[in-house]
């Protein structure tokens, strides 16, 4: 399972003293395969274990949603932009709500890592630039920008430097979960930012946070040398779950094996399936 991309790319990383697991796997499987299905059982197996870690907490995207709704009620803003498709699921979830963004584009974005190191280049899906997909929204005086994690914020920060800032008077940015400790850093770059979910300390560790699906799914980390999962990457799963690491991925392998039938498309789980907020 390891394979040499995965050994340039193997660095150490320490067990965070808590864990945020956004489980967007069990209602995923449950969805589709039903509660009675052997697919649904291995599903709640696994989050069990992953559950019984102690420095593991559980969260939904029914909880992150309702920690933004709770938090604030923006005006409307000019253009706003969605990161991938999760990051216009969620605008359209939220602009259901408050009525905040009439104009939804989503930025076909993806990043790519860097091999041997935590470095990564933002690249287009599209044969569209990032700037050019930016460029046809035309000008911009107010923008929210939107996406599920906020972690490093490498991802915001990229695409905040092909902003015209300058010219923008209120920025905003919002996620469904993320670190308190990245959040202050766009404040202090005067953007507003707000977190359904968020995460207090230092990131790793202090604070770290994952999905279920991306432990399952290719694409969760894109490499020049392919796609990979979270389960490919041993020093992760070690660091993450370092009580139960060997049947935690087992189990991972298990639910790939059974889920093999299923596209990488449609694993791309839509926030409003399941949201009910």
């Amino acid at each position: 399972m390891l394979n040499s991309n995965c050994m340039n790319a193997a660095l150490s990383i320490p067990t965070p003293k808590l864990l945020y697991v956004h489980d967007n796997l069990t209602p995923f499987v449950r969805e589709r395969y039903g509660e009675n299905s052997t697919e649904y059982d291995l599903s709640k197996r696994f989050l069990k274990y992953v559950q019984s870690q102690p420095h593991v907490k559980i969260g939904t995207i029914d909880e992150e949603l309702s920690g933004l709704i709770a938090q604030t009620c923006p005006l409307k803003f000019d253009v706003t932009f969605g990161f991938g498709y999760k990051g216009e699921e969620i605008a359209e979830l939220l602009h259901g709500r408050w009525g905040s963004f009439p104009n939804i584009i989503r930025l076909d974005i993806t990043r790519i890592e860097k091999e041997g190191s935590k470095e990564y280049v933002l690249v287009s899906k599209t044969d569209k630039s990032i700037e050019d997909q930016i460029a046809e929204t035309g000008d911009i005086r107010s923008c929210a920008l939107i996406d599920d994690v906020l972690y490093t914020g490498f991802t915001m920060k990229s695409i905040i430097e092909k902003l015209p800032m300058d010219k923008i008077e209120s920025c905003h940015l919002f996620f469904t979960r993320g670190l308190t400790e990245t959040k202050k850093e766009f404040e202090d770059m005067g953007c507003t930012v707000h977190i359904g979910m968020p995460l207090a300390g230092k990131i790793e560790v202090d604070a770290s946070t994952i999905s279920t699906m991306n432990l399952i799914t290719e694409g969760a980390i894109r490499t020049n040398d392919g796609d990979l999962t979270y389960c490919d990457r041993p020093q992760w799963m070690e660091a993450w779950f370092p009580n139960d690491t060997d049947i935690i991925m087992h189990l991972c392998q298990s639910i790939m094996h059974l889920l093999k039938s299923v596209s990488i498309e449609e694993r791309k789980v839509k926030p409003h399936v399941f949201a009910t907020k």
